[in-house]
């Protein structure tokens, strides 16, 4: 879908391309979540044809995406990983979520991320925006953005993760996690949108 056409069903002429595309990833997404999160597998609305069969997780419920402000910088917004502790359920020094200095839990550390998920359009093209949080193979929240545009963000250096985009840390993505940090922005504040993955965050489990 290219920029400017204004004869995509449900658009008007005063949206911009980064409105519509919006749109065009939240009907998407709520067409396979519909069918997925039905409870009532032989349901005889049940969409596509073939779900009465292969009723069963195996698409992606989710396109991730960045949004580029007016200045070409990617739109960034915080969230909070719990415990800082991974998919294991051990904390960052390998223990069952203490620390290893003080015996107590890990903090709650705030993270930047550019990735988002659509939740909703409504209005005059504002959006309900979730939060991906950037993980690495192993389960590991990845701060993409370093502290002062000096290469020291990332996994080894601290939540200094206010400056700029690192390309370094961005090679070590390999996947995304929901959270439950959401936004509501104007889509007209964006220049650009970037759809980056196609992935499977098991929306329906709340």
């Amino acid at each position: 879908m290219g920029c400017g056409r204004n004869n995509v069903e449900g658009t008007s002429h005063r949206e911009g391309c980064v409105c519509e595309v919006v749109k065009t990833i939240l009907k998407l997404q709520n067409h396979v979540v519909r069918h997925e999160c039905d409870e009532c597998g032989t349901s005889c609305f049940l969409e596509p044809l073939g779900g009465l069969r292969n009723h069963s997780r195996n698409n992606a419920d989710t396109r991730a995406f960045m949004l580029l402000n007016k200045d070409g910088t990617p739109f960034k917004a915080f969230f909070k990983e719990k415990d800082n502790n991974n998919k294991n359920g051990r904390g960052r020094d390998g223990k069952d979520g203490k620390d290893g200095k003080d015996g107590k839990k890990d903090k709650e550390m705030f993270h930047f991320s550019p990735f988002f998920r659509v939740e909703d359009v409504f209005g005059d093209c504002c959006a309900t925006l979730r939060v991906l949080a950037p993980v690495d193979e192993d389960g590991e929240v990845v701060d993409v953005f370093n502290g002062n545009g000096d290469g020291k963000g990332g996994h080894n250096h601290g939540n200094n993760n206010d400056g700029n985009l690192d390309l370094d840390e961005l090679e070590d993505v390999v996947d995304f996690e929901k959270t439950d940090s959401c936004l509501t922005v104007d889509l007209a504040a964006f220049v650009a949108i970037q759809c980056i993955a196609d992935v499977d965050l098991d929306i329906c489990r709340r």
